[in-house]
């Protein structure tokens, strides 16, 4: 058929038949690109920096499996909003300024979907769950995962289940690490772009390099090491001798080959391409630029996402293993206890942290299980409540509302039902309709105040020995990060999951309850 000539690769494709902004489609000041037109593994993943290529790529890949295979594409974005704008100011133009492109459409040309040859794009937010699952597909491209609601991402995979071809493409730049397009470019094969230096003729990854010598958050900000020269004309550098480094010259290597997903990692210093805005303010290098809003920067986070491609955690975003095992205390898990507080958070059964204080202000984690199996009434917990004393306890109230609800009653006056909503306040005791006691929590609050129990150094946790090492994880598990409304601007905390986080759910509750007693007990725990 005659529209499928000169798509036998995808580069070729992209030479023969893109534009970028009007002009000719070639690599000049993005040769790191190469790699990607290159890339024939069906699930790619790419963490990047931001304006560095990765969307015209994602389009170039609909474009060319829809032509060459006629196969249905289905383009994902966070939002509604995002998929109107992206169709409509990027896509459009990628077929009208392509008449070979221009000639392959059908009659088909409407916001959330194009015909094109014998395949079909199709565009979708992914906050509605409905209209992700009405098209089945052979090819999903993620645009902006950090952006999206990870369990919708698992919803729209099981669009291929019944794909010949099963194609991925994921693309984002990264915010949190292990989270979005961080973790899944773990999980890959984790391609980085080396540059050769001519004169010693050392590999230098400079993503690895600036995290060794500026990855800390008390790094003065006053040079990138591998960055010299004039001010407003520095090159990059080798470090071991000084010779220049040349971006366009780069290779990709892999750190793990032979992995199913093959992942790139793109940072800015494997750019040459000046932005009129850098050369408004002085700079005519890219590492010139790069090293000036380094200095500038107020925002690491925002400097190791946009211009890095590597994710950040600030030293308020969560709790690290690293934190949580400096406050380990000289003592096992406990089979009883004095005056406790219990938190109980439902999803796969049920995860349990009961917490006893102490008369010096300290708060020692003495118990934590995972019950997989429950019944109706939740009575597992039972025994627990006189075992250790408890005198506060706060639950999960979701799903199984009823069981929770039961297992209150049986206890009345030291069960709470809890439920997290935006209102103000950390925690606002009361009672429910049914007349049982219930707590409505602002959650970014309440894990604001539980981080920063632990941050204090007011918390103890037992050794590390039987299900406190998967407690330590899950308590990872949950990070604080900024989000911006994309509509508004505005800018909001959140706490967003990584991984498995009922142990830290449950610490937090356990801590309402805490805070519900407002009593301090001794107790005869030795700390560490």
């Amino acid at each position: 058929m005659s529209y499928l000539r000169d798509s036998g690769r995808l580069i070729d494709f992209a030479v023969a038949h893109r534009t970028i902004s009007g002009g000719p489609f070639d690599f000049e000041g993005h040769e790191y690109l190469k790699g990607l037109y290159l890339e024939e593994e069906p699930v790619v993943v790419v963490r990047k920096a931001a304006q560095m290529g990765a969307s015209e790529y994602g389009i170039t890949r609909a474009l060319f499996f829809a032509v060459r295979y006629g196969g249905r594409v289905i383009y994902y974005f966070p939002t509604d909003h995002d998929v109107t704008e992206f169709s409509q100011d990027r896509f459009r133009p990628a077929l009208k300024d392509s008449p070979y492109l221009s000639a392959l459409m059908r009659d088909t040309d409407t916001t959330g979907l194009k015909k094109i040859g014998r395949g079909s794009i199709y565009f979708r937010g992914t906050t509605s769950r409905t209209r992700m699952k009405s098209v089945p597909a052979d090819f999903l491209i993620f645009d902006e995962v950090d952006e999206m609601i990870p369990e919708n991402l698992e919803l729209a995979r099981k669009r291929l289940g019944h794909s010949a071809f099963g194609h991925e493409l994921y693309l984002s730049t990264p915010t949190l690490p292990g989270y979005g397009i961080d973790q899944i470019y773990e999980e890959s094969d984790q391609r980085h772009y080396l540059l050769r230096c001519p004169g010693c003729s050392r590999w230098h990854c400079l993503e690895d390099e600036f995290l060794q010598a500026h990855g800390s958050p008390r790094d003065v900000r006053e040079e990138i090491v591998f960055v010299k020269g004039r001010p407003g004309y520095e090159t990059l550098i080798c470090t071991r001798c000084g010779h220049a480094l040349d971006p366009g010259t780069g290779a990709w290597a892999a750190r793990h080959p032979g992995r199913r997903s093959h992942g790139y990692s793109i940072s800015k210093f494997a750019s040459t391409a000046l932005s009129a805005k850098e050369r408004a303010l002085g700079a005519h290098t890219k590492p010139a630029a790069l090293l000036a809003q380094w200095k500038r920067t107020r925002f690491p986070a925002e400097f190791f996402n946009s211009e890095l491609g590597l994710p950040y955690l600030a030293a308020e975003g969560g709790l690290s293993e690293h934190e949580l095992l400096g406050l380990v205390g000289d003592y096992p898990l406990m089979a009883s206890g004095r005056g406790c507080v219990m938190g109980v958070d439902q999803g796969s059964g049920l995860h349990i942290v009961i917490k006893e204080p102490t008369d010096d202000d300290y708060l020692l984690t003495v118990y934590v299980h995972h019950e997989p199996l429950t019944d109706e009434r939740f009575t597992y917990l039972d025994h627990l409540m006189g075992d250790f004393d408890v005198r506060a306890c706060v639950i999960d109230a979701l799903p199984n509302t009823h069981a929770a609800r039961a297992f209150a009653r049986r206890f009345s006056g030291r069960v709470y039902l809890s439920y997290y909503n935006a209102g103000k306040g950390r925690a606002a005791f009361s009672f429910d309709p049914e007349n049982t006691p219930v707590v409505s929590v602002n959650r970014t609050e309440a894990f604001d105040a539980w981080r920063d129990g632990y941050k204090q150094g007011l918390r103890r946790i037992p050794r590390v020995e039987g299900p406190v090492g998967e407690y330590v994880r899950q308590m990872t598990n949950i990070l604080r990060a900024v989000r911006e409304d994309p509509t508004t601007g505005a800018k909001r905390a959140v706490w967003i999951k990584r991984g498995p986080d009922h142990y830290a759910h449950a610490d937090s509750y356990a801590e309402l309850a805490h805070k519900r007693t407002r009593t301090r007990y001794a107790t005869a725990t030795i700390l560490g």
